[in-house]
């Protein structure tokens, strides 16, 4: 997805520091929350997976909240949240077994 600009960045939120490493062993992540947090331009998964899930990003700069009012434009095909959902996934999977 980022070869394809749909995504620039990758969080996670709500992870311990071992699922943290598991997730870096599979891609680079930009940023690790412990709270929920759906900012980046990653929230419109969740809204898409369900409808009611209310985001409230954070906004730091106008650049930034641009991003985010870009972000709730963003149209994912099935495919894609699929893709998404699947990958998530295996991080979990792969972060349970390693503990």
């Amino acid at each position: 997805m980022r070869s394809e600009g749909k995504i620039r960045h990758i969080g996670v939120s709500n992870v311990t520091p071992e699922q943290l490493a598991v997730a870096r062993t599979i891609t680079d992540i930009a940023t690790a929350q412990n709270r929920l947090n759906l900012t980046n331009g990653n929230w419109h998964n969740m809204l898409a997976v369900s409808p009611v899930t209310l985001p409230i990003p954070g906004t730091a700069t106008p650049a930034h909240l641009e991003d985010n009012l870009a972000a709730a434009a963003l149209q994912l095909e099935q495919g894609e949240i699929h893709a998404i959902t699947a990958a998530a996934s295996r991080a979990t999977q792969r972060a349970i077994q390693a503990t």
